[in-house]
């Protein structure tokens, strides 16, 4: 003992423990000193679930199985424990030798379990990874406290045969469902509940809600054995507002996924993220064409939420981060109560064909004398785009990226870009004819625009064309393409006649349409 340490370790539960609990763990000689009412054989000691003294200072309840050894069903078994106050648990399953019965090193790994953590207790789902003799031993501690997990209680499980299933994906966090100290971290629920599977829909795509009681900032990971890490980031695309996380998720191949949630406050700065969740989805459908995808380099204020809040931002048309456009085309709304904050929109994909307009020519802002925004959208193929959305205050520099939107459109035709906008087009300027950038020669084509504080506007081509302002305050006339390659909406501002080029048009050349 002298060059050995000694750890004092006083455990109260034996002292003056009831019989009833005492009996669990310790089996006298004679059996009088069971201090039963009823003693109970050696045949019987040996069938009982072995439970610590912590499983009983914790007040725990095994509610299933009511015997040490249990038999898999269909290569399964289910082992649950009630408790009355909020618990972290953790479990290790081993197999045994079947030669010698003694224990494996290695555990088994966590895709041979399903441990879903309520208020109310825990639930784990046992799925041997091959039949023979396991010894599950279960730990928990209480939610919040520090220290080590302290073991509560082993069985032993006896597996015949297992049922052939694909195979599940490997859990770190060991929990699935919603974490049981989820609460703590500031989320109240989730739209998915328990352990089971989520099954995935025909098109590969789910959505996971995350309920909160403070703004949250969140950050997601998706495991799948095909999955690599930067395919996995083009799965995934959140979406946070004040009162909610939005997760969307596709699953490009068949068989299981963990998708795992992270949250930190949304003002801690630096802060840790902490796991809030992990959930198992399922896609049995058939595979998904990669350039399906989400579209790469997607920022976490995907959609509305409390990053566009804060600059003033609201009244989204669309209050969802993914758009479809069956038609190729889509119109985005919404009210800027700045009128300081300079707006700017970007269209980005990766295209397998090289566009002849650069991806700027395919969307449009437009700003009203109110506050309403609308950023216009033609997508020049079928694909997914992500349009970002950026916005700065003078005497800002750069830009800040405010929400990303996903375009997804199916349409197969080649969508028109818009005209080319210079810095003359400005807060009022709205284009109503005509809405592509690209016109046909030798032809007349009708404009009308609505140009705020001017005392005049033209289309220069071949020729110049003055549009006239009639009683509704747009500029409208016919201008001729003739042989020119490209038309100018230009205006004349009241402070001065120097004249400002507001966007060009394009004309097609007959030799080589484009």
């Amino acid at each position: 003992m002298k060059r050995k340490t000694f750890v004092k370790r006083y455990d109260d539960f034996y002292f003056l423990t009831e019989p009833s609990e005492f009996i669990n763990s310790h089996f006298p000689d004679d059996q009088i000193w069971q201090l039963l009412t009823t003693p109970i054989s050696i045949e019987e000691f040996e069938t009982r679930p072995l439970k610590t003294s912590a499983f009983y200072q914790f007040g725990l309840t095994l509610t299933q199985p009511k015997q040490y050894k249990t038999i898999t069903d269909d290569g399964e078994a289910i082992v649950s424990v009630s408790s009355s106050r909020l618990m972290t648990f953790s479990y290790e399953m081993r197999q045994r030798d079947p030669q010698t019965g003694a224990l494996k090193q290695e555990e088994a790994d966590s895709s041979c379990g399903l441990m879903s953590v309520t208020r109310q207790g825990m639930k784990l789902r046992l799925l041997p990874p091959e039949p023979g003799a396991y010894e599950v031993k279960l730990f928990a501690r209480r939610e919040g406290e520090p220290g080590v997990l302290r073991w509560i209680c082993s069985l032993e499980l006896e597996c015949p045969s297992i049922q052939k299933r694909q195979a599940l994906p490997n859990n770190p966090y060991l929990n699935w469902g919603l974490a049981a100290g989820a609460s703590a971290l500031g989320v109240k629920g989730c739209s998915i509940a328990g352990e089971e599977a989520i099954e995935v829909g025909e098109g590969g795509e789910c959505k996971v809600i995350l309920h909160t009681s403070r703004p949250l900032m969140m950050v997601c990971e998706l495991t799948h054995h095909e999955l690599d890490a930067t395919a996995a980031k083009r799965c995934l695309a959140s979406q946070i507002t004040a009162e909610q996380l939005v997760c969307n998720v596709m699953c490009p191949y068949k068989g299981f996924y963990r998708l795992s949630i992270f949250v930190q406050d949304y003002d801690s700065g630096s802060g840790t993220f902490q796991n809030a969740g992990n959930y198992l989805l399922h896609y049995q459908n058939r595979e998904l064409n990669p350039n399906a995808l989400y579209p790469p380099d997607l920022g976490p204020w995907c959609g509305p939420g409390v990053r566009s809040q804060e600059a003033g931002l609201s009244h989204f048309s669309h209050t969802g981060a993914i758009v479809n456009a069956p038609q190729g085309r889509c119109n985005i709304t919404f009210h800027c109560a700045s009128p300081d904050l300079q707006i700017h929109a970007t269209l980005c994909t990766e295209l397998h064909e090289q566009a002849h307009f650069p991806l700027s020519r395919y969307v449009l802002l437009t700003f009203t004398d109110t506050s309403k925004v609308t950023v216009s959208v033609h997508a020049p193929r079928a694909g997914v785009y992500r349009l970002g959305i950026y916005g700065r205050k003078p005497p800002q520099q750069d830009y800040m990226s405010l929400c990303d939107f996903i375009i997804r459109s199916v349409c197969e035709k080649t969508g028109d870009p818009f005209p080319c906008v210079y810095s003359a087009w400005g807060r009022g300027c709205v284009l109503l004819e005509p809405r592509t950038g690209v016109l046909a020669p030798q032809s007349s084509v009708s404009f009308r625009v609505r140009v705020p504080g001017v005392q005049r506007v033209c289309v220069v081509g071949e020729k110049r064309t003055d549009l006239k302002l009639n009683k509704s305050r747009v500029w409208e006339g016919e201008a001729v393409t003739g042989n020119a390659t490209q038309l100018k909406l230009a205006a004349v501002t009241k402070e001065s006649n120097d004249m400002h080029v507001l966007m060009t048009f394009d004309v097609l050349n007959l030799k080589n349409e484009l």
